[in-house]
């Protein structure tokens, strides 16, 4: 295949036969699996939920980040904005740091920052084919938004926490409608 955007769907496509079981396995990664991962699970949940469409998988949603601590509670300010702005609760959120079990039983994985999509690669190389920055996927070599996901962890300012949820709805808007228009889910 000569294009580009051609070789992704080819290759997002080809990730998706391989599944052997049922279900389609999005994993969503960040640093410490606090913030930005845990909000951007269950927007990506509560959007797959209300949009009313039926898919051809059962479509799991999960988080971990790449450095994190297990069994940490999402941050408190991530958990009072999502709340007040888009009705999501992360109070049951608890971090779970990546491994080869939870690479291995992902469909895709994506990522907010190109230094995590390296670390898993490095880690887990046979994670190549399902594996990228949730800015890039699912779009052309030229067309790549060349941007990390901003991480608000440690801002006082919510403005900082707001421009995130922004970004977050952007990506999983895009990367859902990328999905169902390739027939992924």
């Amino acid at each position: 295949v000569s294009d580009a955007t051609n070789y992704h769907h080819v290759r997002e496509v080809t990730i998706f036969f391989k599944k052997k079981n049922n279900d389609f396995r999005i994993l969503i990664v960040c640093t410490a699996n606090i913030t930005r991962s845990p909000y951007v699970e269950a927007l990506l949940r509560k959007t797959l939920i209300e949009s009313g469409l039926r898919f051809r998988k059962r479509v799991v949603v999960e988080s971990a980040g790449v450095k994190a601590t297990a069994n940490q509670s999402a941050l408190h300010e991530i958990t009072v904005y999502s709340k007040l702005r888009d009705h999501i609760v992360l109070s049951d959120h608890r971090s779970r740091k990546i491994s080869a079990d939870i690479v291995n039983n992902a469909s895709l994985i994506l990522a907010m920052e190109q230094m995590q999509v390296d670390g898993i690669l490095k880690k887990f190389p046979d994670a190549e084919e399902k594996t990228y920055r949730i800015t890039a996927f699912g779009r052309s070599k030229g067309d790549e938004e060349n941007t990390d996901v901003c991480d608000p962890t440690g801002s006082e300012d919510p403005e900082d926490y707001y421009h995130f949820f922004r970004i977050a709805r952007t990506e999983v808007n895009r990367v859902l409608e990328h999905m169902l228009r390739i027939g992924m889910i």
